[in-house]
């Protein structure tokens, strides 16, 4: 499918070379379009935009004219069908319109953009919708209450976006915006322990550069001891006020066999043991006087 300053949407058949349909209606420059959801009731029909200010619906099956319009208030940018076929998100001027292809009315107008909306794109399995702008701002809405959730802001105005989602771990982490100054900027969401590890970081980096990098590694290993930590040495490192005299445990002597009053302690003699002590010690008196 193809859009056309010819002012016409055609259908081409690229193993034939050939276009197999035109549809006419557009009075101005068709500047956007996209196939329908499959698996839809709307599927095979086209959805398209142009600078006449219309957003039309196009079905081969019913002819080369439209089947439904919806009005807008400035230029068509871009068009983007929702899952499920029911709904379509379109940019025109500084607004983002939801339109409700059952109902065949504008169900939501959002004004968050300060200046054109140039591109759209879908993230989150059709949760949240992307909107980029002259004003250089990327806005995220959630596609219940069309609340604005997220934001960022570049150095130029946004031409194009693109989420590109990844299958295997369910969750989009990179968006491409390409910008009017020839500059095409890719970001990653971080998620998991790497998020905490580059958060990490940027603390590290900020302490380093306010001279306040001793703090912040007590304060990091604090946090690696955990809780209890505290409980567990409390009171081990106290030492006394003032203390001068500081008492250690001495190391217990190994009883000597070759003693006979070590003999007697060993059999349990104590009365023994104690008068062959006193008389070794008179024995060793006499003999020094």
């Amino acid at each position: 499918m193809s859009c056309s300053d010819d002012r016409t949407v055609r259908i081409w058949d690229l193993p034939a070379d050939k276009s197999l349909g035109k549809f006419e209606g557009h009075q101005d420059y068709v500047r956007c379009g996209a196939y329908m959801g499959s698996g839809s009731a709307a599927a095979g029909t086209i959805m398209s935009g142009s600078y006449d200010q219309t957003v039309r619906l196009w079905d081969a099956r019913v002819g080369s004219k439209a089947v439904m319009v919806f009005k807008h208030d400035s230029a068509v940018e871009a068009v983007m069908p929702l899952g499920g076929g029911t709904a379509v998100v379109s940019a025109a001027g500084n607004a983002v319109n939801v339109l409700d292809v059952v109902a065949g009315r504008v169900s939501a107008v959002l004004r968050n953009h300060q200046k054109t909306v140039t591109c759209l794109s879908v993230a989150g399995g059709g949760s949240r919708v992307l909107s980029g702008g002259l004003d250089g701002h990327v806005k995220v809405f959630e596609t219940t209450g069309w609340n604005v959730v997220a934001g960022m802001k570049y150095s130029s105005p946004v031409l194009s976006l693109c989420v590109v989602p990844s299958v295997k771990e369910q969750e989009d982490k990179h968006i491409a915006v390409g910008l009017q100054s020839g500059v095409l900027t890719i970001k990653t969401r971080l998620s998991g322990q790497a998020k905490v590890q580059a958060r990490e970081r940027e603390k590290e980096m900020k302490a380093l550069i306010e001279g306040k990098i001793d703090e912040f590694d007590r304060e990091r290993r604090k946090k690696k001891r955990g809780k209890g930590w505290d409980r567990a040495t409390r009171g081990k490192e106290y030492t006394g006020d003032g203390a001068d005299l500081v008492i250690e445990n001495g190391s217990r002597k190994v009883l000597s066999d070759k003693n006979p009053w070590g003999k007697a302690l060993r059999a349990g003699a104590y009365a023994d043991a104690l008068d062959m002590v006193l008389e070794e010690k008179v024995r060793f008196a006499s003999i020094l006087r």
